[in-house]
């Protein structure tokens, strides 16, 4: 189970995962889930051009079956499912029934859970979920995102007990210098 966060609103990250989610399930022979947990913002299900469901929370908290809250995709081996607001809440409040059980469902029925969170300064929230995923993979813009503000939202993840696999840059660009510019 991977989480992808950014900082902030533009970096890229659902997009970057759903990229990432489409290749992995073409190359698996195991379906693999895609967990939209942006609520404030969520992109997910119009990029897939697929109707919402009821959140995936819901169904593992009451230990009903997957089928009614998560959508199949036309890449036959890739699902989507989103989360709802309260399921943060309640990791934040320490009021839900531990996440890492609720995981256990889903676990069993996929080979990848990929997570898209909101970015931290959106909802400082989706760090909650930092502790009970295998790895998190922190989703920067390139020449946009500060040095600082990196390295905060980087100390917010160990600070929770994340374990952060890596750090992606989006939106890069390649500067031609000015003397290669001038014989173009």
């Amino acid at each position: 189970m991977i989480q992808f966060i950014g900082s902030q609103a533009g970096e890229g990250t659902s997009t970057l995962i759903r990229e990432f989610a489409l290749m992995v399930a073409e190359d698996s022979s195991k379906p693999v889930l895609l967990v939209e947990a942006d609520f404030k913002r969520p992109s997910q299900a119009e990029a897939f051009a697929i109707k919402t469901k009821p959140p995936l929370d819901f169904a593992l908290k009451e230990g009903k079956a997957l089928d009614g809250v998560i959508s199949q995709t036309e890449q036959s081996n890739l699902f989507l499912a989103t989360l709802s607001s309260q399921f943060f809440r309640s990791l934040t409040e320490r009021s839900f029934f531990h996440s890492t059980d609720m995981w256990k469902t889903a676990r069993s029925q996929f080979s990848l859970i990929l997570i898209d969170s909101s970015p931290v300064s959106v909802s400082p929230d989706s760090l909650a979920i930092c502790e009970t995923v295998n790895g998190v993979i922190l989703v920067l813009a390139a020449e946009k995102t500060r040095a600082a503000v990196a390295q905060n939202v980087k100390r917010q993840i160990l600070s929770r007990e994340g374990n952060l696999l890596g750090i992606v840059y989006t939106k890069r660009k390649f500067h031609i210098p000015q003397s290669i510019h001038k014989l173009l």
